[in-house]
């Protein structure tokens, strides 16, 4: 009788460590039921607080994985044909990470059912919340085709068309949710969605390349010779979206700096931070310059290195963006407050935060587990 396969220390281990995070989240979600907002680290400032910069963070990385999956599957980039199906699923696991993060700053069930059952079809946030659930729709039925080994017929280049417009139209919408504010005119207006659009490619791109090569390397025996030029390929791009973040982030901060507006104060105050200069340097710089190196480039620990830092770079930039367009009070609380808002994260935030991300580890974990991600069949 042939022994069942028995899961490995480490991998036990990573379940429950994961496990663990989730469970604190839900601790911090009953807490934010019973107690209020009030737990969180925002004020009548500060009204978005670091749960939101994670559902910008990982909403705007599952409009990134899908483009990357929409080139071989919309765009007929067949040499990306092996990724498509771990892009896809990456998509859906980072977008219910991002609905995770949301929920907890609505506070309670009672204003997720408000809101949901509320629509409001002048409001950029409601039309956002209707694209990203298209999104998933899509992302889902285009799993279950690849799935099924039905990845290029003609009714399932059709969800993916679906799923790469309704993509570019949230993240775009999620930008103008900012760009629209007309008394926080440090989100630049115009500037956001392509901003937005531009940085999501980014992390797309970073977290594919990260998850993909961090799972061959610590669970198989390192990267398949036949993917090898796929993610080749994907550092190259990567290489052109960091350069093309980097000019963008730079051009948003001279423009900021630039303007004599009182909003505009905060710019010198970020610009000055350490967390700007890790943005700058670690985040963006150092990434580029490491892949525009042949031979780093080449090597799966520069890939994962570069990726990284890339990831690392953009949540903290994240938190910069949400932060720069609150820190000037504004209409009677800027005369009850002097200068700057003081401003800081609770310990409630971090909580919800590292539940985001172990529940995308483990979604992730789990489909490379059942549902082979690296096949179309």
């Amino acid at each position: 009788m042939a022994k069942k396969s028995q899961a490995s220390p480490k991998y036990i281990a990573w379940i429950v460590v994961l496990s663990i995070a989730i469970l604190a989240g839900l601790v911090t979600a009953y807490k934010l039921i019973t107690e209020g907002l009030g737990a969180l680290g925002g004020t009548d400032i500060l009204i978005w607080p670091l749960p939101i910069v994670a559902y910008i963070f990982f909403a705007l990385t599952s409009t990134g994985l899908t483009f990357v999956a929409s080139m071989p599957l919309v765009f007929g980039m067949k040499q990306y044909d092996l990724i498509a199906k771990r892009a896809v699923f990456l998509g859906i696991a980072t977008l219910l990470a991002a609905f995770a993060a949301l929920s907890m700053d609505l506070g309670s069930i009672s204003n997720l059912v408000f809101f949901i059952g509320s629509p409001n079809f002048s409001s950029p946030i409601w039309w956002m919340s209707v694209l990203y659930a298209i999104e998933l729709v899509m992302l889902l039925t285009k799993f279950w085709k690849l799935h099924k080994g039905d990845a290029h017929s003609q009714s399932s280049k059709i969800v993916g068309i679906v799923a790469f417009i309704s993509a570019i139209a949230a993240s775009a919408t999620l930008g103008m949710v900012f760009g629209t504010i007309e008394a926080r005119p440090a989100y630049f207006g115009g500037f956001a969605p392509v901003y937005f659009l531009a940085t999501a490619l980014l992390s797309g791109l970073a977290l594919l390349i990260l998850f993909s090569l961090a799972y061959f390397y610590f669970a198989k025996d390192g990267l398949p010779v036949d993917e090898t030029p796929q993610y080749d390929g994907l550092t190259k791009i990567l290489a052109f979206a960091t350069g093309l973040t980097l000019v963008l982030f730079l051009l948003r901060m001279i423009v900021g700096l630039s303007n004599n507006g009182p909003e505009f104060l905060a710019f010198e105050h970020v610009v000055g931070s350490f967390a700007f200069q890790l943005v700058l340097w670690l985040g963006l710089v150092l990434p580029l310059l490491l892949m525009l190196i042949p031979k780093i480039r080449a090597m799966t620990a520069g890939k994962i290195t570069a990726a990284a830092l890339v990831l690392l770079g953009l949540f903290i930039e994240r938190m910069d963006y949400v932060l720069v367009g609150q820190l000037k009070p504004l209409g009677v609380r800027a005369m009850e407050v002097s200068g700057l808002a003081p401003h800081g994260y609770s310990i409630w935030e971090g909580l919800i935060v590292v539940s985001s991300l172990a529940l995308l580890l483990l979604v992730f974990t789990f489909g490379e587990q059942y549902l082979k991600l690296g096949t179309t069949e």
